[in-house]
């Protein structure tokens, strides 16, 4: 393989962890390859140097003016992404992709090639926090609710160790499992099991080695594994994965834009008040009784990815539960077909749950609405009534009063802070 050329794009505020993640698989991938197949530079918008969130300045390498063209450019991006203004960048990206460039975004990279028009057709993915306003943002861009995402010439991540995720990936089509698994053990991540099942999705492209990127790589069939099953869509055309690929039992529903939540369907199902968004007591069990074929079930402990309650660990079968609730804002889901689709009874569920989460579904749910209104308060321009409405409460009102429960802060008021 004739050495890559990666060009990084820093943004201002950047978190610095996701550049370092990725230059670091690189770095190792040259040393435990035996030569140099990746190079790489620094690009800023002014030439200038930019600060990272954590206030450390880093230097751009080469100017825009002056850039080779890369074989690989990705545009590193964080807080404030989506009101980033860096013309010189986005006509130098732009004609990258335009000659036929993979173009990615890391972190919330992709709000960047979005704005820029880079993303339209494609899917992609940006960090977890800042999902729902992406999805509302850019309704012609497939969001998807994963690790990272690669269709055709596109790769996007959702930042944090998945940056460590996508850039391993892209060791292991240009040089295969071996060295690849090698920069895995000496970076002393988990065991590299091929393909990145922990939660990628490669829409257009062969997860085998040597598979490429773009146009070659455009007609072949979809590999990998949806995240905890979790995955939005604007078109369900994109979702083209065989059902011998991937097991229909770890594929999400189509998620169209709604304007309601899945709450609401687990408050109606259990009895509870429509479009209400309050717990229902029924969904809290008291019985003790039930639980110890689950608990057989979900005896090991792996961490959490992607979104939910950070800092904890939840066994598997709790991982996949909590993808099923983040996936649904189509509004499908109920008790009794959520506890169906993990193989539990309605009991066992509720139990489960508690036990591991401390909460119910509609705890969850609740917590899950309250922060997609939260990102999109901060990161849109969607009048509040329209965030209600989106996010699946009855009325603006509403969602004042729980977001006011939650944040100590009115919706409004945040968002003039």
């Amino acid at each position: 393989m004739p050495t890559r050329l990666l060009t990084f794009c820093l943004c201002p505020s950047l978190p610095l962890f996701v550049l370092a993640s990725a230059i670091e698989v690189l770095r190792h991938a040259n040393r435990l390859g035996g030569r140099e197949f990746y190079r790489w530079v620094f690009l800023t918008d002014h030439d200038e140097e930019v600060s990272g969130s954590n206030g450390m300045l880093l230097q751009p390498t080469a100017r825009v003016a002056d850039a080779a063209n890369a074989d690989m450019a990705f545009v590193v991006a964080g807080f404030e992404a989506w009101d980033l203004r860096a013309p010189r960048l986005a006509g130098w990206v732009s004609d990258q992709a335009a000659r036929g460039a993979v173009v990615g975004g890391v972190s919330n990279g992709g709000f960047v090639l979005a704005g820029w028009g880079l993303l339209d057709g494609y899917a992609a993915t940006v960090h977890w926090e800042d999902f729902s306003s992406f999805y509302e943002r850019y309704p012609s861009v497939q969001s998807r609710y994963q690790r990272f995402v690669i269709d055709r010439n596109r790769m996007t991540c959702s930042g944090g160790v998945a940056t460590l995720d996508m850039f391993l990936e892209i060791v292991r089509r240009d040089l295969g499992e071996q060295i690849t698994r090698k920069v895995a053990r000496q970076m002393q991540l988990s065991e590299f099991t091929g393909g990145y099942s922990a939660g990628y999705s490669a829409v257009h492209g062969v997860g085998v080695e040597g598979a490429g990127y773009g146009a070659a790589a455009a007609h072949n069939a979809v590999v990998g594994n949806p995240h905890s099953d979790g995955m939005y869509q604007h078109d369900t055309a994109a979702d083209d994965t065989p059902a011998d690929i991937v097991d229909s039992s770890q594929r999400t529903e189509d998620c169209p834009r709604t304007t309601h939540s899945c709450v609401d369907q687990v408050s109606d199902a259990e009895g509870g008040n429509n479009k209400t968004g309050c717990a229902n007591t029924d969904l809290v069990e008291s019985d003790e009784s039930a639980l110890h074929q689950s608990e057989a079930r979900t005896s090991e402990l792996v961490p959490l990815p992607l979104a939910g309650v950070r800092s904890q660990q939840y066994s598997p079968l709790v991982q996949r539960i909590l993808g099923l609730l983040d996936a649904d804002i189509a509004g499908s889901m109920t008790v009794n077909s959520l506890a169906n689709k993990v193989g539990l009874s309605r009991r066992e569920l509720l139990r489960l749950l508690r036990r591991e989460t401390g909460q119910t579904p509609s705890d969850i749910l609740n917590s899950r609405r309250l922060e997609r209104a939260r990102s999109l308060v901060l990161h849109s321009h969607l009048p509040l009534a329209a965030i209600a409405n989106a996010v699946g409460f009855s009325s603006q009102s509403h969602l004042t009063m729980r977001y006011r429960q939650m944040y100590g802060v009115t919706p409004a008021r945040h968002r003039r802070a």
